[in-house]
């Protein structure tokens, strides 16, 4: 089932989408998707649901909707589609790529909260480990674990990115506009791009290697 994914303090947070209905995001707690942070408006945005996939719509919040860096007031998310609302990022991830959300019948609702999920910590499921090795910068020497689905790594106000754990393996995500953010000297735009083990990330003056093993199963 299609999800959203995101950071709560230091938690991961995840959240199915429905295949028709939808679902609304802000600050207030009766959200679908409830955000703590004092620059996303009580209602801030709504994803819609249907056969044709989903659409984020900005509520006229006053205030910028990005995906994939870009302002939107309505977009139609594909998978690995990087949100950002406030000072939180979301990824949407899609069972089955780009579009997976299709026609699949059944009648038209209004998720409410008796028919979610409850937000909920992401289980450990990889079998692989990964780590990060910071061969520059500030951070130089230091050995980071990616022990969870969504992984930010560089300066929030700066070059910013991510590492993304799926089932079929690990993903570098722009989250920043521009193109400063480099996997093995190439840019990378938001939608993401696969890593392999012994890959160099650029940020700014930060260069990360991204080791990857596999788990030893007895």
């Amino acid at each position: 089932m299609p999800k959203i994914v995101w950071l709560d303090q230091n938690k991961v947070m995840e959240v199915p989408i429905p295949q028709r209905g939808f679902m609304s995001l802000g600050r207030g707690k009766d959200n679908d998707i409830a955000l703590s942070d004092p620059q996303v408006n009580r209602r801030h945005a709504r994803l819609v649901c249907g056969p044709h996939g989903c659409l984020l719509k900005d509520l006229k919040s006053g205030k910028n909707l990005l995906v994939n860096g870009d302002s939107v007031n309505s977009r139609f998310l594909q998978n690995g589609d990087i949100i950002r609302i406030g000072n939180h990022v979301l990824e949407y991830l899609a069972e089955n790529g780009p579009h997976a959300i299709t026609g699949a019948g059944g009648v038209n609702f209004r998720l409410g909260r008796e028919h979610l999920k409850k937000q909920t910590e992401v289980p450990e499921t990889s079998d692989e480990r990964a780590f990060l090795r910071y061969m520059s910068g500030p951070a130089q020497g230091h050995i980071q674990t990616i022990d969870r689905p969504l992984l930010p790594i560089g300066d929030p106000d700066g070059y910013y990115a991510a590492v993304s754990r799926r089932t079929n393996g690990y993903y570098l995500l722009n989250l920043g506009k521009g193109m400063h953010v480099r996997l093995n000297g190439e840019p990378v735009s938001g939608a993401g791009i696969g890593l392999e083990s012994g890959d160099v990330i650029t940020l700014g003056n930060e260069r990360i290697e991204i080791r990857i093993f596999e788990q030893a199963t007895h």
